[in-house]
């Protein structure tokens, strides 16, 4: 019968920064998760700030699956950065939803270097499932959707983190 998959969520964009000074009462701030999402396309995830020094964005959400086709939900685009970083790296981009002729894959989320991307899901039944969640950044995976049942929830990006280092 038909059926779409969802795609991956983006992940979020890492950057570390070197200061010697000047940074005393900065407000640092950690982005929320992606949200999921129930027949639409997920939520970006939040952005992780430090002053304004730099902010490192959320991926975006995966793409809502497509019944009849083969590549049935496009990725989350990775996450991008503004201002100065040290070092830096805009977030990976998420997986495509594939659907076959008896089988369905959801996308996975983009993995971050403190968290694992959502693995896929894989379906050939007639029930449609849910997505898995990313962890520390990463993005969610995209739900699978069979047999025009009920639309299944995407899995939930993972939270900011910022690490702050001292040295005296």
């Amino acid at each position: 019968g038909p059926q779409a998959a969802g795609g991956g969520g983006g992940a979020g964009a890492y950057g570390l920064l070197m200061l010697k000074a000047g940074f005393s009462g900065v407000t640092a701030t950690v982005g929320a998760a992606g949200a999921a999402a129930v027949g639409g396309a997920g939520g970006a995830g939040g952005a992780t700030s430090f002053g304004s020094f730099f902010t490192l964005n959320g991926g975006a959400g995966g793409g809502v699956g497509v019944v009849g086709t083969t590549v049935s939900g496009l990725p989350g685009a990775g996450g991008t950065i503004t201002g100065s970083t040290t070092y830096g790296n805009p977030g990976a981009s998420g997986g495509l939803g594939l659907t076959f002729s008896s089988v369905a894959i959801s996308g996975a989320g983009a993995s971050t270097k403190f968290g694992a991307g959502a693995g896929v899901v894989a379906s050939n039944s007639t029930a449609s499932t849910v997505g898995n969640p990313g962890f520390i950044g990463a993005g969610g995976s995209g739900a699978i959707g069979i047999n025009n049942g009920a639309a299944a929830a995407g899995g939930v990006g993972g939270s900011g983190l910022i690490v702050v280092w001292e040295y005296a």
